[in-house]
């Protein structure tokens, strides 16, 4: 049961600490990329990743994906994201 939770707690602290890094790195790459460009290659990662992470039979690499989810997660998130996903649709 404590081994449980404290997996549950290491995955955990992983995702958030890669939303830490994630945003810090999102807007070199965006600057990099262009903001549209960035979105949509870190929204295609983050299904990939999301993906894999369901199949990750090692959970050492679970928390990796984890960390790398939450990596792009900040990098594909934008306070107009919706606006962002029309204009992406319709070019």
């Amino acid at each position: 049961m404590l081994q449980n939770f404290c997996n549950s707690a290491v995955a955990r602290f992983c995702l958030l600490s890669g939303f830490a890094f994630g945003t810090f790195g999102a807007g070199a790459f965006s600057d990099v990329m262009g903001r549209r460009t960035a979105i949509l290659v870190c929204s295609l990662s983050l299904a990939a990743l999301g993906v894999v992470a369901t199949i990750m039979p090692v959970f050492q690499a679970f928390v990796v994906t984890w960390f790398l989810i939450g990596e792009t997660k900040m990098a594909a998130w934008h306070p107009s994201h919706h606006r962002l996903l029309i204009a992406l649709t319709t070019v």
